[in-house]
């Protein structure tokens, strides 16, 4: 009797170690795919972004290049803008990649990004409705640290299985890296306009 026992607990140990590790690889999939998707999307989001704005700068067209247009019209602008195009890239890729080989959690971060980027934005028309250009460039950097954030928390989010959305990864991912580029477009473009 106690050798059946011991055999149904060892059974039931199997099974659960089994059914735990096939869990494990369901969610390990389910993260992948999430993974791939977000970014092949963001790719091809990006990509388009940068075909419709080189349009609108080359054929001066209104809107969609305003403020390629502005930036590459003052002395020095191609380069602040390769300059902010190649920190925002650097930037991207670095914080992913971290996020991706750590694996650690930065839930923890939410509460505070998401503030933080109310009070960039009461701060940002406090700028604009005052006209003050320190403030402007304090919430140009003040955005650019809470994008940055922004990128993290939410590689991790999906890499932690906290995201399983691709489509609304992809659009988060998005806003921060666009957020990022502009932010560090204006902090550039104010240390050119110095020189």
């Amino acid at each position: 009797m106690n050798q059946n026992t011991s055999n149904n607990t060892l059974t039931d140990t199997t099974v659960y170690s089994g059914d735990h590790t096939a869990a494990q690889s369901t969610h390990s999939l389910e993260v992948q795919r999430v993974l791939r998707n977000t970014y092949a999307l963001l790719a091809m989001t990006l990509l388009f972004s940068a075909a419709v704005a080189s349009a609108a700068v080359t054929w001066r067209l209104p809107a969609p290049g305003l403020i390629l247009t502005h930036y590459l019209a003052v002395p020095g602008g191609s380069q602040t803008v390769g300059m902010a195009l190649g920190a925002t890239g650097v930037t991207f890729l670095s914080l992913s990649a971290y996020a991706l080989t750590s694996r650690k959690d930065f839930s923890f971060m939410g509460s505070f990004l998401f503030m933080g980027m109310v009070i960039a934005m009461l701060a940002g028309l406090a700028a604009m409705f005052f006209e003050i250009p320190a403030l402007s460039l304090a919430v140009s950097a003040m955005v650019a640290l809470l994008s940055a954030g922004l990128i993290l928390f939410e590689t991790s989010q999906i890499v932690n299985g906290g995201e399983r959305n691709y489509v609304l990864a992809t659009v988060s991912l998005f806003v921060s890296v666009f957020n990022l580029f502009t932010s560090l477009l204006a902090l550039f473009g104010v240390g050119g306009n110095n020189e």
